[in-house]
């Protein structure tokens, strides 16, 4: 089974994690890449999706290395906040800042999906770990059909293993959740969490995109909302 079968699948991904990319002119190379499907954009950016279910084996061993590893090793500092809380700030942010720019069908979808998942105490069950914070189709570099790399460590820190699996919830779907968790048995324990976090990717996009200032970044993650 691929992971990404199509072009169109191809330019989602991107448009969904990496949307300052040129893909209106996009295409498809046909008859390269025996392990991956290649695209090339702009006639100056080639990349390179996955076909093989190992990578879910790649980076399961991955994840389960990386949260192994104990925070003492590593000098890290206590997590200023539960998950509960952070997300329960992050909440309040979104009320206060991203509602003004949302549909009051929206609003509400977003009220009864916080308030549901914060009043849950199972939900929130798990301890902290290492964790790399942003491990989506991005930043994992393939070869030969291979994970050859992990990018972007600016958001790796103590915190919840439930962060890495939404990121991949994210990136790859249920189906490649599945096989990694097959591999990583634990990190299921917080699929339920994940599911969650993966729900509000768009919101937190737009909200850090109105910190920040980033137009383009808002109108993407709001855009589904108003």
């Amino acid at each position: 089974m691929t992971i990404v079968r199509t072009f169109h699948e191809c330019k989602a991904l991107l448009a969904r994690h990496a949307p300052g990319l040129p893909l209106g002119r996009a295409r498809m190379i046909e008859g390269v890449g025996q392990f991956n499907h290649v695209l090339c954009l702009d006639e100056r950016w080639i990349l390179r999706f996955p076909k093989s279910p190992a990578a879910a084996v790649d980076l399961a061993g991955f994840l389960r290395a990386l949260h192994a590893i104990s925070p003492g090793e590593l000098s890290l500092p206590p997590a200023p906040e539960s998950p509960r809380e952070e997300w329960t700030r992050v909440y309040g942010a979104i009320r206060t800042q991203l509602f003004p720019f949302m549909r009051r069908d929206a609003q509400a979808a977003a009220s009864r999906s916080f308030a549901d998942a914060l009043k849950n105490d199972g939900l929130w069950r798990g301890e902290p770990c290492v964790v790399h914070g942003d491990i989506g189709a991005g930043n994992i570099l393939f070869r030969q059909g291979r994970i050859s790399g992990i990018i972007d460590w600016g958001f790796c820190g103590l915190g919840d293993p439930a962060q890495d699996m939404g990121a991949l919830l994210a990136s790859y779907g249920e189906a490649f959740a599945a096989r990694v968790c097959r591999h990583f048995p634990a990190l299921g324990k917080g699929l339920a969490r994940a599911r969650f976090y993966r729900r509000q990717y768009a919101l937190l996009q737009a909200l850090f995109a109105l910190r920040d200032g980033d137009q383009a970044e808002f109108a993407g993650g709001i855009a589904a909302y108003r």
